[in-house]
């Protein structure tokens, strides 16, 4: 046989000799990027080397605050069995005010041309 036995970067367990995917590889015990171990088939009963590969990925957003920059606010409100939330979001920060009483014109989100958008609540950030 010429051809290299391996499977790269699977998003599951996969041998690399029949191609049967194990639908939970979260329970080989791999935590760590590198992490290895050797397993055996579950399905042509062969033995392989399995590595575990994390992708790091980053979420970042502005600080209004730290940087002394006026907030860029979106008004925003949320009905939810009948009780409404509503108040401002800053798109730079995710900062959030809420509104003590919401008032009937604050019921639906607007941008700035007056169209209707889709009201939504950003709570516990």
């Amino acid at each position: 046989m010429d051809e290299k036995v391996e499977k790269l970067f699977e998003k599951e367990i996969t041998c690399p000799y029949c191609g049967f995917e194990c639908g939970d590889s979260w329970e080989y015990g791999l935590d760590s990027d590198g992490d290895t171990k050797e397993e055996e088939c579950e399905k042509c009963n062969k033995k392989f080397h399995i590595q575990l590969n994390v992708e790091a990925t980053y979420t970042t957003r502005g600080l209004c605050n730290e940087n002394n920059m006026k907030h860029n606010w979106k008004e925003f409100s949320h009905e939810t069995d009948g009780k409404t939330c509503s108040g401002k979001e800053c798109l730079t920060c995710d900062e959030l005010e809420f509104d003590k009483t919401p008032e009937p014109s604050k019921l639906i989100d607007k941008d700035s041309s007056g169209e209707k958008l889709k009201a939504k609540s950003k709570v516990g950030k």
